[in-house]
């Protein structure tokens, strides 16, 4: 009696090409009509036995394949595959140099890191960290990491959990978050700083100034300047003396020079580098929900908008100024 072939044997038909997997095997499903999860599996193995062609071929077809990069990231790290996954991506990219396999394997690196990007940047998941922040050690550990990547994307809620005095707890956890997380949580709090007044406003003001971003000294003099409430000013005197001061200028000097800074674009100021987006932000104390809003802006005018921004500020407090005037314009 003959017998049947058993156990999975994959056949892969791409243009002449045509791979099987045991001599006399019977052939399997085409690879285009394998699931995701089965062409992750065989991109991983074909890699690992050296068969770098029919990887490459299965490789291309995920990446062909209708997953967004944050749902190939959610594939990956589902499978139980990521170990294997980062393990094969480093192979093929180290047996192949210069080869159509180190670009296959590179392109899905660049979707896997994407879409893990996206992920931490969603609302609903940076919502979710937050509620892990006071629960025990390692996940706690965990989202604090997470947020840190999430960044600047992160500020809004991270905000609502320092300004809420119900949990003393979570309020100190979130601040820590904020002074981590350097340059890119100072323009989103120095928005709020000027829109806040008492308690909250000189809460702002300490956590800018344990920042130890000088961006933040325009947003820390006007408001200083600008209050009724003595513990507001002295908060930002503080965080002024730990910024190094407004050595003398004004605060119609300070934006203006903020506002150069910008237009040069430097580093301190961009967020996103290489990134097609940066964010503006604005602030609505009276929102349902969250009040630091933020909008995506193309990076390519971000920094002439916020040159422009603080321009206007600088000719508010001096409307003589020339130097405003023409970076205004």
């Amino acid at each position: 009696m003959r017998r049947t072939p058993t156990g999975r044997v994959l056949c892969i038909v791409a243009s002449t090409l045509t791979l099987w997997a045991s001599a006399g095997g019977a052939c399997a499903q085409p690879a285009d009509e394998a699931t995701p999860e089965q062409k992750l599996r065989d991109f991983i193995h074909y890699i690992l036995i050296d068969r770098h062609d029919a990887a490459d071929l299965i490789g291309q077809q995920l990446l062909a394949g209708d997953l967004p990069p944050q749902a190939f990231t959610d594939l990956v790290d589902s499978s139980g595959e990521y170990q294997r996954f980062r393990a094969a991506l480093g192979e093929a990219m180290r047996a192949d140099v210069g080869g159509t396999l180190e670009e296959t394997a590179a392109a899905l690196e660049r979707r896997y890191e994407e879409g893990r990007l996206e992920r931490a940047r969603s609302p609903q998941e940076i919502d979710r960290n937050i509620g892990l922040l006071t629960g025990q050690l390692q996940g706690r550990y965990l989202a604090t990491q997470r947020l840190l990547a999430a960044g600047e994307y992160a500020v809004p809620q991270l905000f609502e959990a320092l300004v809420d005095t119900a949990s003393p707890e979570l309020q100190a956890v979130a601040q820590q978050i904020l002074v981590d997380m350097g340059s890119q949580s100072v323009m989103p709090l120095c928005v709020a700083l000027g829109q806040e007044v008492g308690p909250r406003q000189e809460l702002i003001a300490d956590v800018l100034g344990l920042k130890g971003y000088r961006t933040a000294v325009p947003f820390l003099a006007q408001a200083a300047e600008a209050t009724t409430t003595p513990e507001v000013r002295e908060a930002c005197e503080r965080a002024l003396a730990r910024l190094g001061g407004t050595d003398g200028s004004s605060v119609s000097g300070l934006f203006l020079q903020l506002g150069e800074i910008f237009y040069a674009e430097r580093p301190e100021v961009t967020s996103f580098p290489g990134e097609e987006h940066q964010l503006l932000w604005t602030y609505m104390p009276s929102a349902p929900s969250v009040s630091l809003v933020a909008t995506p802006i193309l990076t390519e005018v971000y920094h002439e908008a916020m040159a422009m921004r603080m321009a206007e500020t600088a000719l508010v407090g001096d409307s003589q100024s020339l130097d405003a005037a023409a970076l205004w314009v």
